[in-house]
């Protein structure tokens, strides 16, 4: 179940963390 999981969320996560580090660029660009 493991393995299988990761491979269907390996490039799932891959656009997730590209997702979470722009919002969390904006989020530090709307604080400075």
């Amino acid at each position: 179940m493991q393995r299988i999981e990761r491979r269907q969320c390996l490039p799932e996560d891959k656009a997730n963390q590209q997702v979470l580090l722009a919002l969390h660029h904006a989020e530090q660009a709307k604080r400075e």
